[in-house]
């Protein structure tokens, strides 16, 4: 698997995405891509921050998210619920 930077997702805040989990598919909006200052990560280190549906909520988990040109196996964690739905955040540092 070849090594992420956050310029893999920069264009996409604000997209959809389809992602699979727990043997289901739901729409998530990338809704932040942000880099860290310091990181002994090559590329450097950052997070993202997708918006998914209230309902389900998933534990952290791998989820398969499938961008225009390929799926990525991403670790996500729910951060935050409220009235828009559950915020999940995956970081690479």
């Amino acid at each position: 698997m070849r090594e992420l930077t956050i310029t893999d997702f920069e264009s996409g805040v604000g997209r959809e995405f389809d992602v699979a989990v727990d043997g289901q598919r739901v729409t998530m909006t990338l809704v932040a891509a942000e880099p860290f200052q310091t990181s002994p990560r090559p590329g450097g280190g950052f997070r993202l921050e997708f918006l998914g549906p209230r309902d389900p909520l998933f534990s952290q988990s791998i989820m398969e998210v499938a961008g225009p040109t390929e799926a990525l196996e991403i670790f996500m964690v729910p951060i935050a619920q409220d009235d828009r739905g559950t915020r999940y955040e995956a970081v690479f540092n």
